[in-house]
């Protein structure tokens, strides 16, 4: 009882995006995606405008806020100082049209094989491996196998 880890079983974006992004039309504001940020205008230490290139630029007023949600190369381009990590692993996930046995554990861990996590979902297995850097060049078949 002390771990309940949460599972997204429709995807993160019907937890996550979607909500947020209702939340926000409800209030008047609207959301672009494929809009990419170019740079912070700042005025004194605080953000005053989004730059999104060209004459694209959006003011801010004395209340608004700006939460900054991006990885971490995108980040220190953005943040020029901001220490950010230099050095990344890949995470491989690989999604199985196959439906799990009944009364199967929604999440499972595994000790000692290829895959550290396996998810049973309607319909489909997925799993997981951390630091995948020596499989992300195998080709999908043998990767699946294995």
């Amino acid at each position: 009882q002390a771990c309940r880890p949460l599972i997204a079983r429709d995807g993160l974006s019907a937890v996550l995006i979607e909500p947020a992004v209702k939340f926000l039309a409800e209030r008047g504001h609207t959301v672009q995606l494929g809009h990419e940020l170019r740079s912070f205008v700042s005025t004194d230490g605080k953000v005053t405008a989004l730059n999104f290139g060209g004459e694209d630029v959006i003011q801010f007023g004395a209340g608004d806020v700006v939460v900054m949600a991006v990885p971490p190369r995108a980040a220190s381009s953005l943040l020029p100082g901001l220490k950010t990590p230099t050095e990344f692993r890949a995470i491989v996930n690989a999604h199985f049209r196959f439906e799990p046995p009944p009364g199967s554990a929604p999440i499972l861990g595994v000790i000692g094989g290829v895959v550290e996590w396996l998810f049973a979902f309607p319909n489909r297995l997925s799993v997981t491996i951390s630091n995948g850097d020596r499989l992300v060049d195998m080709p999908r078949e043998e990767l699946a196998q294995a």
